[in-house]
Formats: structure tokens, C-alpha cells, sequence
């Protein structure tokens, strides 16, 4: 390193960086050697105790690269976009109509329930299960609705046999959106329970 004497010039290089606003004037000192002006701010910390101004040093020993054009950076952003946001939306769709289909489900889990409990019990005939199980699809605004009882009249039954009742509805009839992931697909429930 190069020694430094000369205090009045030294000074006036720390007096330079401490009036300096702009960044330009901090290039103009980058034209000084990067020894002198390493020392002159060794020495000037010393001699006035102050911290270390570890940020003029990077600011003279680092190099700045040069970065992308904005307009650059803005085509890639577009680019990113056209290519990410159909999938992001379809992604968005297929979660809509999966919790839309599973909510189906749980409706037709529901009343093929309800209607076994009506079916099973002594004196019941086959309308009052289809009503109750109707009256629960209607109250849930599902449509395309089947509901079909195994035996066909729970009237017949003894105690201890087994009626089925299914209910099936559409997909499609159903469904929030275009139906593009559960076209022409039927969801279907059935409850089995021993006549009583």
C-alpha cells in the first residue's frame, strides 16, 4: 500500500464523501487508486473514533454490474404470465367442481340415509320414503335425481330383512360450472338397513 502523509488531503477526501448526495461524486472518488483511498479512511476512522464506514469501502472496492433493461424484465413478467395463468385458473376450476362434486355426495350419503330410516320402520310404504328422500333432494337444490328401494314396497318386509335405498343424480345437472371434469359422470349412495 502506498503510505499517505499528507493530512490536509486526506481531509479533504473524507470531507468530500461526508457532503456528498449524490452518487456520482462517489464514482468520481472511484478514480482515485483504491489503496489511497482505503487508507484515507483507516486513518481519518482512527483519528476521529468514529465506526468503521464499512459501506464506503464496498462502495470503492466492488463492481457494479450491469443490470437487465426494464423493458427486458417487463417481457419476461408477460412471458411468465401467459404461461402460468392458464394453469393457475384451471387449477382454480377443477377445485371448484371437485368441492361442489364432493358436497353432492355427502347430500346423497344424507338422504339415502333418512330414507332407510323411514323405510325400516313398521307400516311404512314405499311413498313415504320417496317423499322424505325427495322433500331432503328438493330442500338441497340437487336435481337429476334417481332414488330407487330394494325391495321395491317396504310394506313386505319382515322383521330382520334388508332394504336398499340408492339415490343417484347427475353430475352435469349439478355442477357450478361447465361440467368439463365430470361430464356424463353419475354419483350414487346407498344406505342398507335390517326392517325393524
Amino acid at each position: 500500500m502506498i503510505p499517505v502523509n499528507n493530512n490536509r488531503h486526506i481531509r479533504y477526501i473524507w470531507a468530500t464523501v461526508n457532503r456528498c448526495a449524490d452518487f456520482s461524486v462517489i464514482e468520481s472518488l472511484k478514480l482515485l487508486k483504491r489503496d489511497i483511498a482505503f487508507q484515507c479512511i483507516v486513518v481519518l476512522t482512527r483519528q476521529s473514533r468514529v465506526a468503521f464506514p464499512y459501506h464506503l469501502i464496498s462502495m470503492f472496492c466492488t463492481r457494479h454490474h450491469r443490470t437487465p433493461n426494464c423493458s427486458t424484465r417487463k417481457a419476461v413478467a408477460v412471458v411468465e404470465l401467459a404461461i402460468c395463468m392458464p394453469i393457475l385458473v384451471l387449477v382454480l376450476f377443477a377445485t371448484i367442481e371437485a368441492c361442489v362434486m364432493l358436497q353432492l355426495q355427502h347430500n346423497l350419503a344424507i338422504t339415502a340415509y333418512e330414507g332407510a330410516r323411514i323405510g325400516i320402520m313398521p307400516g311404512t310404504n314405499a311413498t313415504s320414503v320417496q317423499t322424505q328422500c325427495e322433500m331432503l333432494l328438493v330442500d338441497r337444490d340437487i336435481a337429476g335425481y334417481t332414488i330407487t328401494l330394494d325391495p321395491p314396497d317396504p310394506s313386505t318386509m319382515d322383521v330382520g330383512d334388508a332394504l336398499t335405498v340408492t339415490v343417484e343424480a347427475d353430475c352435469v345437472a349439478n355442477t357450478v360450472l361447465a361440467a368439463m371434469f365430470f361430464d356424463g359422470k353419475i354419483l350414487s349412495e346407498s344406505v342398507v338397513m335390517l326392517a325393524e
